[in-house]
């Protein structure tokens, strides 16, 4: 592993070390304009990190988020030199919370909806196109549990309380979703993680 320096986050596709809680460590790797990838590894220490050799392209990404990493503190433990970074296509499906806004600048209708959305480029934001206008928790559970929202986090504690709890029980199921999508109940979405079968991949 080496020490951060000054400006680490405007390096793409670096990896880093991540601190999840006290004994919990996972990578995260920079994918570019402040997008992040999550990996479906997880470690109890961190002196199984440091000399580790993993291939990135051959583990499950969680999910990518937009952070304002430079406002993260005590996340962001190191950079790994011994871990391939991932090559695969970046993902470009995303839910959007506010594309009902500019529907009710056009025809008066203000009532909120998330809608699912294929970003073209990470680094144009606004240029996407509308794949699922009004998401429905009944009808569209597998596509709001694949796709996470294409908003910035502004703490590190958001992230690690998703992965924490995803850690601990399986589901990975974000403060935001909740927030989103409040009538998914634990049932279901215990029910939904028990179909499509990924399970957190802890290395103790």
């Amino acid at each position: 592993m080496l020490k951060l320096n000054k400006n680490f986050i405007y390096d793409i596709d670096s990896v880093y070390v991540i601190k999840i809680a006290e004994n919990l460590y996972s990578f995260a790797q920079h994918r570019g304009n402040s997008f992040f990838e999550f990996f479906n590894i997880l470690f109890t220490k961190t002196e199984q990190i440091k000399d580790i050799s993993i291939n990135l392209n051959e583990i499950d990404v969680l999910f990518i988020q937009s952070c304002a990493a430079n406002k993260f503190k005590d996340f962001f433990v190191a950079a790994s030199n011994s871990v391939a970074p991932n090559a695969r296509r970046i993902e470009s499906f995303y839910l959007h919370p506010f594309v009902y806004l500019l529907s009710a600048s056009q025809d008066g209708e203000a009532t909120p909806f998330v809608s699912l959305v294929q970003l073209k480029d990470i680094y144009k934001s606004l240029d996407y196109e509308i794949v699922i206008q009004r998401l429905d928790e009944e009808e569209n559970l597998r596509e709001i549990y694949a796709y996470n929202s294409l908003g910035m986090v502004g703490a590190a504690q958001k992230l690690q309380e998703t992965l924490q709890d995803y850690a601990e029980t399986g589901v990975l199921w974000s403060r935001e979703k909740r927030f989103l999508f409040p009538t998914v109940s634990d049932e279901r979405l215990k029910c939904h993680v028990g179909k499509i079968g990924k399970k957190p991949k802890i290395i103790s």
